[in-house]
């Protein structure tokens, strides 16, 4: 939603999709937009579903607020209802539909104080052993330092996301049977976690996940199903309005946009003009091209604004927002200027090597 050009917004759907293909050989249905974030129609833009519909995505998934309690206009009869997050409904009369996180389920993993990462027989991410890397402590505790953390043994972590697993279901359940006996109706629940949580942050994640499925799988009362495979048995039968937002704090973009961020989009907006006249009115097959259309992608990462905000990683994030602002610059200097310049593509090619197939047909209105 930051972005100035829709071109911008296109060339991301269509390059996830694109890898998407290329890495599971299947064409995608749903898509979980970059940090939630979602914008509706405005100001002559139109809003984002109207990008995935072009791609044939059929649903994408929202932060819980974005969607509870927002008016649904029923399309099949009359009136009006309330927005659930335990059932998709269209967005405005796009056909596509839109399905929402369900906060407690996902507070179970994601909560500071709750969640299961944070279990103190876990490993200890943050700690690692100077040479070889490898994380040898446990979490311990929250309140000593990381000098004083304990020897991690996996069969006692191994054994707690087991437990915790068994325990993550019990929480479906529950929540599914009372939205059945709140309503009598049955309700899709949706819980979604960054695929990195999963043996990165938490390294007992994977074993946690295998779990889970096994436990749901085996239940009598429980269906695993994928968004795209629901929707194709209960298609949404209401439509709403979405307002723009994020899973960010407050629900808007200001981890994003913000003092210490704010320097960025000036850039970011310039490199999308300059691109914009590029495709325009140039061959789209040159190398330099293609490689300026990659470090235009990874310059708009929103990993480094998001890093500038929480401090976590702020000179790195600098460091990488204009590392690619510069390749970005320098390969259009050469396109420009009429140089053919494919070693100098190359060469930035193998730093990084993501989006082989981008083409710059993508990024044209």
């Amino acid at each position: 939603p930051l972005l100035s050009r829709d071109e911008s917004i296109g060339l991301q759907i269509r390059t996830g999709i694109g890898a998407y293909r290329r890495h599971l050989g299947l064409v995608p249905k749903a898509m979980w937009l970059p940090e939630c974030a979602y914008r509706p129609g405005k100001d002559g833009r139109p809003g984002i579903e109207s990008f995935l519909a072009a791609q044939g995505i059929q649903v994408f998934f929202a932060e819980t607020d974005m969607v509870e309690g927002r008016e649904v206009l029923v399309t099949r009869g009359s009136g009006r209802s309330q927005a659930t997050v335990f059932r998709p409904y269209q967005v405005r009369d796009s056909g596509v539909s839109v399905l929402a996180r369900h906060r407690r389920a996902c507070q179970q993993v994601w909560g500071s104080a709750e969640g299961y990462p944070g279990d103190f027989d876990h490993q200890e991410f943050h700690k690692r052993e100077r040479v070889s890397g490898l994380h040898y402590w446990r979490i311990t505790s929250n309140e000593i330092p990381l000098e004083g953390k304990g020897l991690y043994d996996p069969a006692r972590a191994q054994a707690r996301a087991g437990i915790q697993a068994e325990h993550f279901a019990g929480v479906v359940r529950r929540i599914l049977q009372e939205h059945h006996e709140a309503t009598d109706e049955f309700g899709l629940l949706l819980v979604a976690f960054d695929t990195e949580l999963f043996g990165h942050w938490w390294f007992e994640g994977v074993a946690w996940l295998e779990a889970v499925l096994r436990h749901l799988a085996s239940s009598g009362e429980v269906e695993l199903t994928t968004a795209s495979d629901y929707l194709g048995r209960h298609p949404a039968d209401g439509r709403i309005d979405l307002p723009e937002g994020s899973w960010g704090e407050g629900g808007m973009h200001a981890v994003w946009d913000n003092p210490k961020t704010e320097w960025i989009w000036a850039v970011i907006h310039q490199a999308e003009d300059r691109m914009v006249a590029a495709a325009r009115t140039s061959p789209p097959d040159t190398p330099v091209l293609r490689q300026a259309l990659r470090e235009f992608l990874l310059l708009q990462a929103s990993d480094w604004p998001f890093l500038m905000t929480t401090g976590q990683a702020e000179a790195h994030a600098v460091r990488r927002f204009r590392e690619h602002v510069e390749r970005f610059n320098l390969l259009m200097d050469a396109h420009e200027a009429g140089k053919a310049e494919d070693p100098l593509a190359a060469s930035i090619w193998e730093i990084d090597k993501v989006f082989p197939d981008v083409d710059v047909r993508w990024f044209r209105p």
